[in-house]
């Protein structure tokens, strides 16, 4: 107990309680605003030291803020806190000469993540850069085509600076023709003087065949328009920009939630690491049905794979659900919406009611299926083993949150599900 003794001796010696300010503050008044009374109760529920007004049993004018704790006494509590501090000071003889070995390995931790989140910014930043760069070619590109388009298709941009000149010139040159034409059987008239001058003349008649033709043009194609709409392809750029970058602190995989637990009716074993898989193991002659915990996110594209590992009969269900807890119920009262990989149809509860409805596919799928629901839109669709598209549900109401449902039949059925 030396080590505690001197502990406690130096501890005497620290200034965080120094004369000048416990004299200049009342630390047995409390601090709450417009309390001001004096602590003499203590909250074991907050270990807090409280006054009158702290602990009083009415609500309202900023009191009652334990109303509802364990209180006591100051008083009551000095065996305690004395024994308790004992068993303090023993924790920090054990401990405190291990902290630093621990505050130096949260420098080095802190050190490392500082590196790692700077090459991360760096790296983003590199990319939007590109990104932007890419955009603004793509701008220029498409304003120098807008120039080359209305400098093809209307008036010419020297000939709109130069019309006032050109009609200037053409008057001129139509005056100074007839000069011209009377000069030619005059010897004393310089030829290459006259010979220019008919140059200048057919200059002036070019010019204006030109403004005809621009003002054919305009007449022709005034009504063109240029489409800024986006296609397919651009939307879903846009669309890829706008989720671009989710960054997660791990990899997330959807973990497989326990629908029977409350019935103690356990009718599949989730296995895995991550949650991510399950197989029913009895064999009941009806559906069983796996949720995902976690839902899918509003405003985003969500691509969800199922594996399917083991299957006797393909009957199986894959698709979303707006139910938290799905009931064991008969099949036609599901609710959610649905591939059924048996017979390639959809089956699904309001607002649609499929039961069986066919696909483009007649194919009974093997191996994998990845869902795609677009909660912008509402819309669902499938694709089966990486190739077959099925265009499954469209406006599904976006009115509760959504998650990955898997309905299997037989025993031994066994699924994985992956973001």
């Amino acid at each position: 107990m030396n080590n505690i003794t001197n502990l406690v001796e130096n501890n005497q010696n620290i200034n965080y309680l120094n004369d000048k300010e416990s004299n200049e503050t009342n630390y047995d008044i409390c601090y709450e605003q417009n309390h001001q009374q004096k602590l003499e109760y203590f909250c074991r529920t907050h270990n807090k030291l409280c006054c009158r007004a702290c602990a009083t049993k009415i609500k309202g004018l900023g009191n009652g803020q334990h109303y509802d704790c364990n209180i006591c006494f100051v008083k009551d509590i000095k065996e305690e806190s004395k024994n308790k501090l004992k068993q303090n000071l023993i924790y920090l003889e054990n401990n405190i000469s291990l902290f630093d070995s621990i505050v130096d390995s949260l420098r080095r931790a802190y050190e490392e993540i500082s590196g790692k989140k700077e090459k991360l910014k760096i790296k983003i930043q590199k990319l939007f850069t590109k990104i932007r760069n890419d955009i603004n070619k793509r701008e220029d590109k498409l304003l120098f085509q807008v120039e080359e388009i209305f400098e093809k298709y209307f008036f010419k941009k020297n000939l709109k600076k130069n019309i006032d000149n050109i009609i200037n010139q053409i008057n001129i040159s139509f005056t100074k023709g007839k000069i011209v034409l009377n000069n030619f059987n005059n010897n004393d008239i310089n030829l290459i003087s006259l010979i220019n001058d008919c140059i200048i003349i057919e200059d002036c008649i070019n010019n204006m065949n030109l403004i005809k033709e621009n003002l054919k043009n305009y007449e022709k194609n005034k009504i063109m328009k240029i489409d800024l709409r986006l296609n397919e392809e651009e939307i879903n750029f846009l669309i890829n920009i706008k989720n671009l970058g989710n960054i997660y602190t791990t990899d997330f995989i959807f973990n497989l939630k326990n629908n029977f637990e409350e019935l103690n009716d356990r009718k599949y074993i989730v296995m895995g690491e991550k949650d991510n898989k399950a197989k029913k193991i009895i064999e009941d002659r009806q559906f069983t049905h796996i949720k995902g915990e976690n839902y899918l996110e509003l405003n985003k594209i969500n691509k969800i794979k199922i594996n399917i590992l083991n299957s006797k009969s393909k009957l199986i269900m894959v698709g979303i659900t707006q139910d938290e807890k799905i009931p064991n119920q008969p099949l036609n009262n599901i609710n959610g919406w649905y591939f059924y990989c048996f017979n390639s149809t959809l089956y699904s509860g309001p607002p649609h009611n499929y039961k069986n409805k066919k696909t483009n596919s007649d194919k009974i799928v093997y191996k994998e299926i990845i869902i795609i629901f677009d909660t912008y839109k509402g819309n669902l669709e499938f694709i089966l083993d990486n190739n077959n598209k099925i265009e499954g549900y469209t406006d599904i109401p976006l009115d509760k949150p959504f998650y990955p449902s898997i309905l299997l039949y037989d025993k031994n059925d066994t699924i994985e599900i992956n973001e």
